[in-house]
């Protein structure tokens, strides 16, 4: 018998999912990720509008890293198709928009209700999961905001969809 409480969490196959996004590397300690957010969702707005693009599902952050000294996220959307003349991520300069994309294969998933702040439990509890099931967790897992938090009411009805990548055994 285990300790842990039960979480809806699964094994999921996902094919790559072409994205438009920006990268920030900072230190941890001078990290504002609402501050963030504001600015990616106001260029990836802007690159949209002069593109005529539209986001193929809802917003991400997929981190890098996370902890210790340094903060390596990036804030994006899923396209359906790329948008002509946009650079590919890793070419362009820190804090601009780029052509990105996040990974097919084996991942892990759970979907979160509530606030932001309560993001990091719910972490931790995938985390587990997946060692629990035998594997160990990949790199570079990702956060998509199901709803706005504008439109909801109560922040405890937010949901969130964490997607943590798993290799191979």
């Amino acid at each position: 018998m285990s300790d842990q409480p039960a979480i809806e969490a699964r094994l999921v196959e996902l094919s790559p999912q072409q994205t438009a996004a920006v990268r920030v590397r900072r230190p941890m300690s001078t990290v504002d990720v609402g501050a963030l957010m504001d600015d990616a969702m106001s260029r990836l707005g802007a690159l949209f509008g002069q593109a005529g693009a539209t986001p193929a599902g809802p917003p991400y952050a997929r981190y890098h890293a996370w902890g210790g000294e340094l903060a390596d996220v990036e804030i994006g959307f899923p396209l359906a198709g790329g948008i002509d003349g946009l650079p590919d991520l890793n070419d362009s300069p820190e804090g601009e928009v780029g052509m990105s994309e996040l990974p097919g294969g084996r991942a892990a998933q759970i979907v979160h209700r509530g606030p932001y702040p309560t993001l990091g439990d719910a972490y931790s509890s995938l985390h587990d999961w997946i060692h629990a099931q035998g594997y160990d967790e990949g790199d570079g897992p990702w956060e998509s905001y199901i709803d706005n938090p504008e439109e909801v009411a109560d922040v405890a009805q937010l949901r969130t969809e964490i997607t943590w990548p798993v290799p191979d055994r």
